[in-house]
C-alpha cells in the first residue's frame, strides 16, 4: 500500500469521525444508548478472550478473574440500563482522559521530532483532558454533559487528525522541493 493510499484512508476515518461527533450531538439519548451497547460487547468478547487464553495457554487464575468481571460487566452493560447511565460517564471520563494523555505524549513525540502536527495532537489531548475533567467534576449530569462531550471529542479528534494529515502533505511537498533544487 503506497503511502497516498494511507492518507486517504486516515482522512476517512477522520471525516468519520467528525459524522460521528455530529450525531452525538443531533442524538444525545440515541449516542449514549449506543456507546452503553458497544461497551457492553466489547467488555463480554474481552472477557471471553481472557477466559479462552487461560484455557489454551493455562494461564494465571487471576486473569480468568479478570475475563469473568468483563463479562459481568457487558452482561450489565447490555441489560439494566439504570446501572449503565450511571456509571457510563465515568467510564468515558477515564478513556477521555487516558486518551488525551495519550495525544499529547504523541503531539510531545512530533515535537522533539521536529513535525508542525504537535500543535494539533497537544491540543486535542488538552481538550480530552479538560472534558474528562468536568464529567469528573459533575457526575450527576454526567449522562448529558457524557453525550455532548463525545461528540465534541469526535470532532477534535477528526480535525486533528485532518489538520495533521494536511501539515504531513505539506512538508513532504517541502522536502520534495529542496530534493529537486539541491539536484540542480
Amino acid at each position: 500500500m503506497r503511502k497516498r493510499d494511507l492518507n486517504i484512508w486516515k482522512l476517512c476515518t477522520a471525516v468519520l469521525l467528525i459524522c460521528m461527533g455530529v450525531c452525538a450531538w443531533l442524538q444525545p439519548l440515541g449516542s449514549l444508548l449506543f456507546f452503553a451497547f458497544y461497551l457492553g460487547i466489547a467488555f463480554a468478547v474481552c472477557g471471553v478472550a481472557k477466559l479462552l487464553f487461560v484455557v489454551t495457554r493455562r494461564a494465571s487464575g487471576w486473569l480468568a478473574v479478570l475475563g469473568i468481571i468483563d463479562i459481568f460487566m457487558g452482561i450489565v452493560f447490555l441489560t439494566d440500563i439504570h446501572v449503565t447511565k450511571v456509571t457510563l460517564p465515568i467510564i468515558f471520563a477515564f478513556w477521555t482522559l487516558l486518551s488525551g494523555i495519550v495525544r499529547i505524549t504523541m503531539g510531545y513525540q512530533y515535537f522533539t521530532g521536529d513535525q508542525s502536527r504537535w500543535k494539533w495532537e497537544i491540543g486535542s489531548g488538552i481538550v480530552g483532558v479538560l472534558l474528562a475533567g468536568l464529567i469528573f467534576i459533575h457526575p450527576v449530569v454526567g449522562s448529558l454533559y457524557l453525550a455532548i462531550l463525545f461528540g465534541v471529542t469526535l470532532i477534535s479528534y477528526g480535525i486533528c487528525d485532518i489538520c495533521g494529515d494536511l501539515l504531513e502533505r505539506n512538508e513532504e511537498r517541502e522536502v520534495y522541493s529542496l530534493k529537486k533544487l539541491n539536484r540542480n
